[in-house]
């Protein structure tokens, strides 16, 4: 009798502990999945090959970016030593042999806007470009036209076509020393910062926002923002580049070059006021030049080989 209740005992408990075992709906396996990071994506699909067809299918990808996109980070970068520094993870992608270029024929004759120059190792020229809604945007001269701003270039990347934007009159090549022109996108739209300088002057007054409205017509928006002090000063004492402009409308600047601390300076028009963002961690590349980026997200499709034409 003893030996039958402690077996009656044993199976009870088994069957307890089958039904306290339930598996995890595949459904909410996925939704974990699209909240990790890409570096543990990386290595689940290096488990199985089940792993590595779940999390290289069409539907898990895009579901990963979309919830990516939905919490956009800040990306730092560090040219140190010819090599770049990415200061926030990126995507793992294998197998670059297997990719290969091809050459897009060109029926624009222009010549793209050169910036800047990199300063480590060999000087290669910097370009200034932006891609919105699948259109590419860079500075460019257009009909060899060599005075003053350079015409926007836009490069359709779906339709492989080129075209080009006219110069809004008031665009300078090059506002001031300490704070250079960039292009941003601005809540969907292309459009540039520069430095608002007064006629007559060397001194800024504030920041002029050219935003375009009209692409066929070639119609630009001006807004100029007059910064609050002690800000002021400090824009012009301190070599300052764009970031961009974020989702709530702040023009987001960074320093050039990493010194003692390292921020970023959010300038909100509306409330005509400066926030200061203290970044940590990048006291090891002192005296370095720095690039910031706004919405960064992570994707993690994996390239598919192109052949050469």
């Amino acid at each position: 009798m003893k030996t039958r209740r402690n077996t009656r005992s044993c199976s009870n408990s088994r069957k307890r502990e089958e039904k306290n075992s339930e598996t995890i709906p595949f459904d909410l396996v996925i939704e974990i999945l699209t909240r990790l990071p890409v570096k543990s994506i990386a290595r689940f699909r290096c488990l199985s090959k089940l792993c590595a067809s779940t999390l290289n299918n069409p539907d898990f990808t895009e579901s990963f970016f979309t919830i990516s996109s939905s919490r956009p980070k800040l990306l730092f970068t560090c040219p140190k030593d010819v090599w770049s520094l990415w200061r926030a993870s990126s995507s793992h992608i294998r197998d670059w042999k297997e990719l290969s270029w091809r050459k897009i024929k060109c029926d624009m004759a222009h010549y793209p806007e050169v910036v800047d120059y990199e300063a480590s190792g060999y000087p290669r020229p910097l370009y200034d470009g932006i891609c919105i809604n699948g259109v590419l945007y860079y500075l460019g001269r257009v009909h060899d036209d060599l005075d003053g701003f350079p015409d926007m270039v836009c490069f359709d990347i779906k339709f492989e076509k080129f075209s080009y934007i006219k110069k809004a009159n008031g665009m300078k090549r090059n506002s001031g020393v300490n704070l250079q022109p960039t292009l941003v996108n601005h809540k969907g739209k292309i459009a540039k910062l520069q430095a608002n300088i007064g006629p007559g002057s060397i001194r800024y007054t504030g920041i002029q926002l050219w935003v375009l409205e009209d692409a066929e017509k070639h119609q630009w928006s001006s807004y100029i923002y007059v910064v609050p002090p002690p800000w002021k000063n400090i824009i012009e004492e301190t070599k300052l580049r764009f970031v961009g402009t974020s989702d709530t409308g702040d023009i987001v600047l960074s320093p050039c070059n990493i010194s003692n601390s390292f921020y970023l300076l959010y300038y909100n028009p509306e409330r005509n006021a400066i926030a200061r963002v203290e970044i940590q961690g990048m006291e090891a590349f002192k005296t370095h030049k720095s690039y910031a980026f706004l919405d960064y997200a992570e994707n993690i499709v994996k390239p598919k080989p192109t052949r050469k034409l």
